[in-house]
């Protein structure tokens, strides 16, 4: 008897304890009226924890970006926004340097989740690349 769950969590920056559990059916559950092993396989999208000072680095080094946040708040931006807006205006080095703090995965998924509506922040060429880009590189495509 044999229960398989996938499950991904994802952890908020700022806050560890919220999470995102997502559960696939797997068709392996075989009923016995004796056992049933429950095995669950945990995938960290953050299971290389993203360097707080390296993303801190990252966001001063493309500070301009964010010109509209006062310089005392730009330390509490989100990943979120500094992916929204290192794909859409950043320099192919500022991209790179995105993938090295966060991964291509953890970026690939929040470009993903952002573009799913029809109203996006997302300048068209942006989205039709980095769509391109993020199917072919990176392991969680759209």
């Amino acid at each position: 008897c044999f229960c398989k769950i996938n499950a991904v969590i994802f952890n908020n920056l700022e806050n560890y304890k919220d999470c995102l559990l997502f559960l696939s059916d797997n068709n392996d559950l075989k009923t016995n009226k004796f056992c049933l092993n429950l095995q669950i396989e945990w995938v960290f999208m953050e299971n290389v924890k993203i360097d707080k000072d390296k993303l801190q680095e990252l966001i001063i080094e493309n500070s301009t970006l964010f010109w509209w946040v006062p310089e005392s708040k730009k330390k509490d931006l989100k990943l979120e926004s500094l992916v929204e807006a290192i794909l859409n205006y950043g320099t192919i080095s500022s991209v790179r340097q995105l993938f090295d703090v966060a991964g291509i995965d953890m970026v690939a998924k929040i470009f993903f989740s952002q573009t799913k509506s029809k109203r996006t922040n997302y300048l068209p060429q942006t989205k039709h690349y980095f769509t391109l880009y993020f199917n072919k590189y990176a392991k969680s495509g759209s």
